[in-house]
Formats: C-alpha cells, structure tokens, sequence
C-alpha cells in the first residue's frame, strides 16, 4: 500500500496551509468559486485527482455534490447524486466520524454501498472525507479521492483535510449569515414602504404584489395615481401627507 504523494511531508503541508490562509485570495470570491477554489487546492497539495464538496438533502438522506472537480480532465461537475441505498453506512459514518479516514474502500465496511457501483465506476480506491458543520448543524462533506492503488493516508494529509474542511464550513456560514441580513433588511424595507403607503394613500395590493387599486387623496388628480398601477409597493415614492413630518 502507497502513500498519496511522498512528497506530503508535514513540513510542506503546513506551509501550504499557513499560505492558503495568509494569501486570503477567496475572499474576493463567490461561494461558488470558494468551493471550486478549495476543491483545486486540496488536489494539487494532497496530489489526488478528484476532490468534491457534498451536500446533504434536507431530510439527511442522501448527498448531492455541490463541486466536483477531476484534475484528470480539468473539469468540473456537479449535481451528482448519492442516495441511502448507495452509500447508507457512509452516510451513516459522516453523521458520526470527524473524519473518515478509508485506505482501500473496496474491504471497508463503511463503504459496503460504495463499493457496489461508485466505487468500481470512478476507480477510486482510497478516500479521506470530512464532515462540513455550520451553525445550523451537519450540512455535508469535504471528498478527498484517490484513484489507482490503495493508499494509507498521513497524520500531516488528514490535518490538512480537516483543516481546509473548516474553512468551507466557515465559508458556508458566512453565506448564510449574508443571505439572512439581506432578507431581514428586505423585510424591514418593506414594512416601512407599507406603513408609509398607509399613511400617504388607501392602496389595495394583489397576489403578484402589485398594486392593483388606488383610492387618490383629495389633493390627487386621477393622473396622479393611475401611474401606480402595476407597480410593487416599494417602487412608489413615499409623500408624507399634509400636517405629518
């Protein structure tokens, strides 16, 4: 049995870990290239073809890869599926391990499904996988795929592994965290808009959002509210009524 690469000495992985960090280059990235990003380095620092990033389905029953990238091709996919019938024990293993850590998938009894039909069709013969954590809980799992030979994995390549699987899980963090100021500050956007559509004239809005009716103030001309028609809500200029500042 082969180690992955003799040159993943601790020494170089540690310094490579140490510039992913410093180097801060996902920063200026989006989520999706975060994740290409991640999957791209793992690759080239561990020295295996195929790293991937997984996500549970919201019922943690199975997993669908969000990236997945083959340094073989130089390509990148997505969407593939694994279902509990394909991969129930790992799956099972990712709810419990903190890393999980297979030198021949082939004899390993957390890879019994795997072994069936995955395994055998993409010639992965070793895996190191670690489970993705975010504040909301277990969202997936960072893949680590060697193809050829069986291979026992390093102390030096599972710390970086874990590692690096840290930094997606802090990236999938930040993004949810984005996506909930954003909607808290919409919703807080519109509130206002309706309250002061409340206060400025007598509105009546449809399923679409859209306003559909408008009853003018005595200071309006027909012209004025006909062109409200159709549009949402916050796209009216407010006018604060007479007497009110």
């Amino acid at each position: 049995m082969t180690n992955a690469s003799s040159s993943n000495t601790p020494q170089r992985l540690e310094h490579a870990l140490l510039k992913l960090i410093q180097g801060r280059v996902f920063l200026n990235m989006d989520l999706d290239e975060q994740m290409a990003f991640y999957c791209k380095t793992v690759s080239a620092e561990i020295g295996v073809p195929r790293v991937g990033i997984w996500l549970f389905s919201a019922d943690k029953m199975s997993l669908v890869s969000k990236v997945e990238w083959d340094r073989r091709s130089d390509k990148l996919s997505s969407g593939t599926v694994l279902s509990y019938e394909d991969a129930g024990t790992y799956i099972d293993a990712i709810k419990t391990d903190r890393v999980i850590d297979v030198s021949d998938g082939m004899t390993d009894p957390r890879c019994v499904e795997l072994a069936q039909e995955y395994l055998p069709a993409t010639g992965v013969s070793s895996l190191i996988d670690c489970p993705l954590h975010t504040s909301d809980g277990l969202i997936g799992v960072l893949c680590v795929e060697h193809v050829g030979p069986p291979t026992q994995w390093t102390p030096a390549e599972r710390d970086f592994v874990i590692a690096v699987a840290s930094m997606v899980s802090l990236a999938y963090e930040s993004h949810a965290r984005r996506i909930a100021e954003t909607r808290h500050q919409d919703r807080d956007r519109r509130l206002n808009t309706f309250v002061e559509l409340a206060a400025d004239r007598l509105w009546e809005i449809g399923t679409d959002l859209k306003l559909n009716s408008v009853i003018r103030s005595p200071e309006d001309r027909d012209e004025d509210v006909k062109h409200l028609l159709g549009k949402h809500p916050w796209e009216v200029e407010y006018r604060s009524p007479q007497g009110i500042t």
